[in-house]
């Protein structure tokens, strides 16, 4: 047994994750092997929406014939030269219209009509006497100049602007590219002092051509080898926008080849079709595509899908498994696998997540930011320093970067720390920063400042650590085929099952009763039907000796589920409902195919991006050809489902490098 799969069932054991649907192959056995997730494009997730679609990308930018389709002909100035009612121009003292020698300036850098354009823009952005404005909404809140090809141009448009800031309305800059043609976009910031984030985030409200922006802009985001959240940050920080203006049903893997639905709030399909033209390291892997205007319904949340198709290569298996790979494929077809979180829910490095739940839970804040921000073993010297620093400055007085005497040095230090980590690394940025505004005495508001999914993941995993170990209990303990007493299955058995059904805020979960003594002894009910409890406040424990796994380890961790240990609402167990969970798993459309090849790192699968450029892999399935040989797995599962845990029932746990 490898090194790599010996480190990985440690760490699926040190998470509750220990049983199989059927025997567990001992360290002698030759199992079926392979090497997961060797590159990152062997492991290709489509999401399947709640009509049962699934994903895949065919077009990067609008649909043909959707509204907000690229058109031939139109510019982003074709509507320039509208027929708007002139404006009165408010000539206020340090205002625009005020600065004779400003706008001359201006007339000479981009011409007199757009210099006329200009005039009138920030005439219904400047304010009058009493404060008000008669730009008629976040509308008026941007002008596309001309196009301009010169980028020395260009740049002295920009910094004519940035030398202004004294003027009112301020006006920020960016550059629109549209098609082949490059603009300079200005706009109209709502107060002097506003930061540019928070004005900025008005645009979009019209596209390049001027037309209204839809309700919302529903798309497809392709992405390889990136998180969702890194890639809707960078798509938010292109079209200089909030990221909460995105909506999603699910993350999606970093280590693979991803395509999930998002909406975006009042953003036009021309400016998320532009996204696609910049370098693709600066939006982090991923690309837009299939985009389709729409002016009613809502945005997606999450949950706002069917499942996940998944598409897996297992390389350098062994050609005698053959016939057991079949077999086990056939039997994970019929009998599923154990509905396991799989170690992506415990992180990926660092401390696990489910250990940053229990601090926070317990209020122990130093310590969760400790956690939170604690090193990776893969990153450069200088991320790792940073970290070391930061981890310090939590608790040690002379690197409080907010002493009340001020602390000049310190405050340096961590504005360095804030540059040499990574923009990925989103909680430790934020802890970083509120360090800088409250200091180590005050740590609650580093904490709330993180993303709102990054904190309920902490949370989550704790109550994902329980139900995996309580899953482990009850199949080593219990009939793998039925339902024994004790067990919990919901009350109306005719009900579609889900692998999870989560309590909303202002609701209950699905009633919920335990198997009495008459049906286990009848084997009346499948063990398919059995449930376990994420545990909240909404849930209810099995009346079996599962029961006792949830009460140790929560005993053992300090955790009462019954009484918060504080007030801070993002981390009190007050808000923590729960949810229910399958325990048994089985997935649908599972196929096997054997694929020969040459080289290790031989790509093996032909990508959606692939197709559309007419580029090929390199291999062709069941050709014969090559002295290596890899399984691919296709198949489907429910939403919160691990294709991981699949596979590793097929592999009976001798696969290689299951958190590659």
């Amino acid at each position: 047994m490898t090194t790599s799969t010996t480190r990985t069932r440690e760490r699926e054991e040190s998470v509750g994750i220990r049983c199989f649907v059927g025997p567990r192959l001992e360290d002698s056995e030759a199992g079926v092997g392979g090497t997961f997730k060797h590159r990152y494009t062997d492991f290709v997730v489509r999401e399947v929406d709640l009509d049962g679609t699934t994903a895949a990308l065919t077009v990067l930018g609008p649909v043909p014939g959707a509204k907000g389709g690229p058109t031939s002909e139109v510019t982003a100035d074709a509507k320039a030269e509208d027929k708007s009612e002139p404006v009165e121009e408010a000539v206020v003292e340090g205002s625009w219209l005020g600065d004779a020698a400003a706008l001359k300036e201006l007339e000479e850098a981009v011409g007199a009509s757009d210099a006329k354009r200009f005039r009138e823009f920030v005439g219904r952005n400047t304010p009058d006497a009493d404060g008000k404005r008669k730009a008629s909404g976040p509308d008026d809140s941007s002008l596309v100049l001309e196009p301009n090809d010169d980028k020395d141009g260009r740049t002295q448009v920009h910094r004519f602007f940035k030398a202004k800031k004294h003027l009112r309305p301020q006006i920020a800059t960016d550059t629109l590219v549209d098609g082949e043609k490059k603009h300079v976009r200005l706009f109209a910031m709502e107060g002097r002092d506003r930061k540019r984030r928070r004005g900025m985030d008005k645009r979009n409200f019209r596209d390049a051509r001027g037309e209204p922006a839809p309700l919302y802009s529903k798309f497809l985001l392709y992405k390889e080898n990136s998180d969702t959240q890194v890639a809707l940050n960078s798509l938010a920080y292109f079209l200089r926008v909030k990221s909460k203006r995105f909506g999603y049903a699910g993350t999606k893997d970093k280590r693979g080849i991803t395509l999930q639905w998002c909406t975006g709030y009042k953003i036009s399909p021309r400016d998320l079709e532009n996204f696609n033209r910049i370098p693709v390291h600066k939006r982090g892997g991923a690309y837009v595509g299939n985009i389709q205007a729409l002016n009613e319904g809502r945005a997606l949340g999450l949950g706002d899908l069917t499942g996940n198709h998944f598409t897996v290569v297992l390389r350098d298996v062994r050609e005698d498994v053959r016939e057991a790979a079949q077999r086990s494929v056939d039997t994970l077809g019929k009998k599923g696998f154990i509905n396991y979180y799989g170690l992506q829910r415990f992180g990926t490095g660092g401390a696990s997540t489910h250990e940053i739940g229990i601090e926070l839970m317990k209020g122990n804040w130093a310590q969760a930011c400790k956690l939170i921000v604690s090193g990776r073993e893969n990153e450069n010297d200088k991320v790792k320093d940073a970290r070391a620093h930061l981890t310090k400055a939590l608790t040690e007085p002379e690197l409080d970067p907010c002493q009340k005497a001020g602390n000049k040095e310190a405050r340096g230090r961590m504005k360095e720390v804030l540059r040499e980590l990574p923009r990925g690394a989103l909680a430790e940025r934020r802890i970083a920063e509120k360090l800088l505004d409250f200091g180590q005495q005050n740590l609650v508001p580093a904490l709330e400042s993180i993303p709102h999914t990054l904190k309920m993941m902490y949370i989550h995993a704790y109550q994902s650590f329980l139900w995996n170990n309580a899953a482990s209990r009850r199949m080593e303990s219990y009939s793998q085929d039925y339902a024994v007493e004790g067990d919990l299955v919901f009350e109306d058995q005719s009900q579609r099952q889900r692998s999870m059904t989560y309590a909303k805020q202002d609701g209950d979960l699905p009633g919920v009763r335990c198997v009495t003594k008459e049906e286990a002894d009848s084997k009346s009910i499948g063990i398919d039907k059995v449930i376990l409890p994420l545990p909240g406040r909404k849930t209810r424990l099995p009346e079996n000796s599962v029961r006792e796994v949830y009460e140790e380890l929560m005993a053992r961790d300090g955790i009462d589920m019954t009484k918060s240990a504080h007030k801070v609402q993002d981390f009190n167990v007050d808000r923590i409902l729960g949810a229910y969970r399958s325990l048994i798993h089985v997935p649908g459309d599972v196929k096997v195919d054997f694929i020969k090849y040459e080289e290790m790192d031989q790509q093996l699968l032909r990508t959606d991006l692939q197709k559309l450029r007419n580029e090929e892999a390199g291999v062709g399935q069941g050709s014969g050809e090559g002295k290596r040989m890899a399984i691919k797995l296709d198949f489907t599962l429910s939403a919160s489902c691990y294709a991981s845990m699949a596979v590793r029932e097929i592999c009976k746990g001798s696969v290689e490098g299951m958190t590659n």
